[in-house]
């Protein structure tokens, strides 16, 4: 196709939008490590050009791309749950790497006042170091609960001047404090522990 000027090609472009897509988007699909090493090639080659691009056109980039995301944010959040999803049927570690996290986020919203604020090992915690102490793993993952042997209500996570206690958080969530024991007893030792430090902070509230 030959244009005789731009406007011309814009309204061929704005005529035949979708056939021309289609056509691109299945030839980057037949391409696509053809399609990667040119635009790396264009990088490298252009540093400069683009780097003044987004710093002219910054505000505009930056609104576009946040249209983008609140448009297609469910669509992103629903593949990034099945992803997650079969990546977690498939990857042990991978499974038990997120329960471990949601142990940590849990403890600090109920033991602290501040919140996890930082990465985990700021406060001494390896997550790859407890997977391993966990294995062998359990056949049925489903039916099992990673437990804490000392409850972690029984630390101290904050200081008295209302700072992380690393120390005791540090010993909370060390590898040798962790293992695996059915649901349905993790549940019953829960209510057990949460009784149990009831009773040690009526003990030694001021009367």
């Amino acid at each position: 196709m030959i244009y005789k000027d731009k406007t011309s090609r814009k309204e061929y472009y704005e005529n035949n939008k979708d056939k021309i897509n289609a056509k691109r988007k299945k030839w980057r699909n037949m391409n696509l490590e053809k399609e990667r090493l040119r635009n790396k090639k264009y990088r490298e080659n252009n540093k400069d050009k683009i780097k003044n691009y987004y710093i002219k056109n910054k505000n505009r980039i930056c609104k576009q791309k946040k249209e983008y995301y609140e448009i297609n944010k469910q669509i992103r959040n629903k593949k990034k749950s099945k992803n997650t999803k079969d990546r977690r049927k498939l990857n042990k570690n991978f499974c038990i790497s997120l329960r471990l996290r949601a142990h940590l986020f849990r403890a600090f919203d109920e033991y602290t006042k501040f919140g996890k604020n930082g990465k985990s090992d700021c406060y001494g915690i390896n997550y790859s170091k407890i997977i391993e102490y966990l294995k062998p793993f359990p056949e049925n993952l489903s039916k099992y609960h990673i437990d804490h042997i000392r409850p972690l209500c029984s630390f101290n996570f904050i200081n008295q001047d209302g700072s992380p206690n690393f120390i005791e958080i540090k010993k909370a969530f060390a590898p040798e404090n962790h293992q695996w024991l059915l649901a349905k007893d993790n549940l019953s030792k829960v209510g057990e522990d949460k009784k149990q430090s009831l009773r040690l902070k009526n003990k030694h509230s001021p009367l």
